[in-house]
């Protein structure tokens, strides 16, 4: 009687073995066949068939013939899934050593605007400015002028960046510097510095404030609140401008005209399996057609468009040590700051 009771369970497992098997194999076979045709309904089919197979390897020992092909169908999904996710592994590659402009040159903040990026390095109070196609370099400004130097924006003709005086103007031409705005009693830390349409934006992280100065023929406005209503960005670590306005916080937020519009980032399972950090950095601009997500907490630069529907995602083991980055779609790269080096990855979308 025992013989014949284990004798139909085996027989129960094996026909569920067969039976879930046999749907996961079509489900992973239907979504191999939609990568590059339909890579969002491909990862939900994977991901379906990973969840079934890794219920179903609890019921098999690791020697066992079913055993062995769940891992061999698992790794398969795997590899499908990073297909169908645009998941790239990449070494980067570095554009540039800083100490190479300046001896014991550091980087904390990074600015670009068409094919010049500017480099703030608080350590030497020193400015590089960096021309991307040629990788040609300079100290825009450095010393006493700018003591303090910690975040930069920058626009056509002009460079800002805020020092321990205030928020310091630079005409890239001729290098000729003016304090533009005189460090204000009333700011708290501020976060990032931002130029846009004329216009300078301090995101205020202590008053959680974005302050707005408007730009005239010779002088900016006095400050004013850029935010309509009240918002907590006590914990807010960037800021991106491109027409609208973008913050990190915990995640990402979106305002219009000053007021918090709707924005819905990929969660787990929606081609981004693996749901956002808490620690982020964004960068986008009216350049570019993409937001670009520093996810430190996950060691990768996650891209989305700019409804919020998931791109892609480039990793690499030692983006947790990137203090910035800046992006050129037109040159297809992804500029990373590390401490005294700049690294670039290679877009592929």
């Amino acid at each position: 009687i025992i013989l014949g009771i284990g004798k139909k369970e085996r027989g129960k497992k094996e026909s569920r073995f067969s039976q879930i098997y046999e749907v996961t194999l079509h489900q992973y076979e239907e979504g191999k066949a939609l990568l590059g045709l339909n890579n969002l309904r491909a990862v939900t089919l994977l991901g379906e068939a990973k969840t079934s197979l890794g219920q179903l390897r609890k019921d098999f020992g690791k020697g066992s013939p079913e055993a062995k092909k769940i891992e061999e169908l698992l790794a398969k999904i795997e590899q499908g899934v990073e297909e169908a996710s645009q998941v790239f592994k990449l070494a980067p590659d570095v554009f540039l050593d800083l100490g190479l402009v300046k001896e014991g040159g550091e980087g904390q903040n990074l600015a670009i605007y068409g094919e010049t990026i500017l480099v703030s390095d608080n350590k030497n109070s020193s400015l590089y400015q960096i021309t991307v196609k040629s990788k040609s370099s300079q100290i825009l400004a450095g010393g006493g002028t700018i003591t303090g130097a910690s975040l930069v924006a920058l626009g056509e003709n002009k460079a800002y960046v805020l020092t321990n005086e205030g928020i310091v103007e630079i005409e890239l031409k001729t290098k000729n510097l003016r304090l533009k705005i005189k460090k204000d009693s009333e700011w708290g830390e501020i976060k990032a510095l931002n130029f846009f349409a004329g216009n300078l934006y301090l995101l205020d992280k202590t008053k959680s404030s974005i302050w707005k100065y408007v730009g005239g023929e010779a002088e900016f406005s006095p400050k004013r609140n850029y935010l309509t209503d009240e918002y907590d960005l006590s914990n807010s670590s960037s800021m991106a401008i491109d027409g609208s306005v973008w913050l990190t916080t915990e995640k990402i937020l979106k305002f219009i005209q000053g007021k918090q519009d709707s924005f819905d980032p990929p969660a787990g399972g929606q081609g981004l399996e693996q749901p956002l950090g808490t620690n982020l950095l964004i960068f986008t601009s009216d350049e570019t057609k993409n937001l670009y997500i520093l996810d430190k907490t996950n060691n990768r630069v996650v891209v989305l468009d700019k409804t919020g529907t998931y791109k892609s995602q480039y990793i690499w083991e030692g983006i947790g040590e990137v203090s910035d980055l800046v992006v050129s779609e037109g040159e297809r790269k992804i500029f990373l700051l590390s401490g005294s080096k700049i690294y670039t990855l290679e877009l592929k979308l």
